[in-house]
């Protein structure tokens, strides 16, 4: 709950009034980052389902526990790119672009 109200109030509601610029360095980073700890906390609660997985498959457990990893990698880079835009190769493809407008011009 603490990681809840840290990100939507400290991070969508103070920090960012404008979605892809903060002016005040402080705020800049703030909470777009999911750290190690929060990944290793979210092994641990999810941890029961992994057991679960394993009694099924292995494979499927690892997999299971590898996917938490890779989320919390792939959110950091796109959450870092939605704040903080840079010249990445995936910056201007409607589908990462945020508003419906560009999407919706882009499939058709």
């Amino acid at each position: 709950m603490e990681l809840f109200k840290s990100h939507v109030i400290g991070h969508h509601g103070h920090w960012y009034r404008e979605f892809d610029f903060e002016p005040d360095p402080e705020g800049r980073h703030e909470n777009i980052l999911i750290r190690l700890k929060g990944t290793t906390w979210a092994v641990i609660l999810f941890s029961p389902v992994a057991v679960l997985f394993f009694v099924i498959s292995p494979v499927l457990a690892v997999t299971f526990i590898a996917t938490i990893f890779v989320h919390s990698k792939l959110w950091n880079l796109l959450h870092t790119q939605m704040h903080i835009p840079k010249r990445l190769f995936f910056a201007k493809w409607g589908v990462f672009r945020w508003d419906v407008g560009t999407i919706i011009c882009t499939i058709s």
